[in-house]
């Protein structure tokens, strides 16, 4: 099974949430809507949501890394959490 998930992920939630009021604009969606379709926060509440598409049977991801303030650290960080699995 593959997902394609938004992934917003920041040193800390409450810069995820910033970061993530872009798409706000982009779509009309609340933040807590988006945070119910994409990853939103930091590392280890990133490790949680894939671990849970990985409990529900997904074995291939696809991420959308939408453009924050640092978009390389982003990318850095994605490249981290993705090494742990």
């Amino acid at each position: 099974m593959v997902a394609h998930i938004y992934l917003i992920m920041e040193d800390s939630t409450i810069e995820a949430e910033r970061s993530a009021v872009f798409l706000s604009e982009q779509t009309g969606d609340t933040l807590n809507e988006i945070k119910e379709w994409a990853i939103t926060g930091d590392a280890e509440t990133a490790k949680e949501r894939i671990g849970n598409y990985i409990d529900a049977g997904v074995h291939y991801f696809v991420f959308s890394v939408p453009y924050t303030k640092s978009y390389e650290a982003s990318l850095d960080r994605v490249a981290r959490l993705v090494g742990q699995f």
